[in-house]
C-alpha cells in the first residue's frame, strides 16, 4: 500500500454556512488561485462567473435579516457558490500535487495544517422580555456581523457555537453571578424566574462557547421583572 502523502488541500469550513462560504470565495479571489492565475492556469470556474456569484452571495447575506425570501435566496446562492468551490477544490488537489507552498497559494488550507479554532467573539444582548409562558423571560442576542466580506479571511473558521447565561442583582459583585442556562445551541434563550430577584433590577450576561472555550461575557443587560 502506498504511503499517505504528507500534504493535501483541505476545506476547513462549513459548506452550509453562507458567511464561511463567502469568506473562502473571497480568499480565492483576493489572495488565492484567481490572484495567482499565472500559476493556476486552467481553473475550472471562470473568474467572472466566480466573482459574480460571490458578490451576489455577499449582497444577500447583508439583506436577509428577518426576510424569509432573502434567506432562501441566500441559501440557494450559497449552494451554487459551494458547488464552484468544490470544482476548484478538486482542481487544486491535482494542480498542487502535495506541494505545501502551492496549497497555500491556492486559497485552500493544508490537510495537515488545519486552521486553529479560536474562542468565539463576544455577542450583544438586544433585550430581555417576558416569555410566552407566565414567569419566563426571553433574551434576544445579536452575533457580531462580518462587515468586510472581501480581503482577509477570518482568523478562524466558524464552528458551532452554544450559549451560557448568568444572572445577578448585583453586577458589581463578581461572585454574585449565578448560572441559569448552559450549552444552549439556539439563540432562543428562555429562562424561568427561579433566580430572578423580585421587585428590583436584575442583570443578565451571555457567553458564546465552542470547543476552544468561552468568549468574554456580554455587557450586563438590566431588566426589571414584571409584577404579577
Amino acid at each position: 500500500m502506498a504511503a499517505e502523502q504528507p500534504n493535501d488541500p483541505a476545506k476547513h469550513y462549513d459548506p452550509n454556512d453562507p458567511v464561511a462560504v463567502a469568506f473562502l470565495c473571497n480568499r480565492l479571489l483576493s489572495e488565492g488561485m484567481y490572484f495567482h492565475d499565472n500559476i493556476f492556469d486552467g481553473i475550472p470556474v471562470l473568474k467572472a462567473t466566480f466573482t459574480t456569484v460571490t458578490n451576489e452571495l455577499v449582497t444577500l447575506i447583508s439583506q436577509c435579516k428577518g426576510n424569509s425570501l432573502k434567506i432562501k435566496e441566500r441559501d440557494s446562492k450559497c449552494k451554487v457558490a459551494n458547488g464552484y468551490l468544490d470544482q476548484n477544490f478538486l482542481y487544486a488537489k491535482v494542480k498542487c500535487n502535495h506541494d505545501i507552498s502551492m496549497i497555500g497559494l491556492s486559497g485552500f488550507d493544508s490537510k495537515y495544517q488545519p486552521t486553529k479554532i479560536g474562542v468565539p467573539e463576544t455577542i450583544s444582548i438586544l433585550n430581555v422580555k417576558d416569555g410566552k409562558e407566565e414567569g419566563t423571560y426571553k433574551i434576544s442576542v445579536k452575533r457580531k456581523s462580518y462587515k468586510k466580506m472581501g480581503g482577509q479571511a477570518p482568523k478562524a473558521p466558524r464552528r458551532p457555537v452554544k450559549f451560557d447565561v448568568e444572572i445577578t442583582p448585583s453586577p458589581e459583585d463578581p461572585k454574585s453571578w449565578v448560572s441559569i442556562l448552559t450549552g444552549r445551541a439556539s439563540t432562543k434563550l428562555i429562562f424561568d424566574g427561579t433566580y430572578v430577584a423580585p421587585l428590583r433590577k436584575n442583570y443578565v450576561r451571555v457567553f458564546s462557547v465552542n470547543s476552544a472555550g468561552r468568549s468574554q461575557p456580554s455587557v450586563p443587560f438590566p431588566f426589571t421583572p414584571r409584577i404579577l
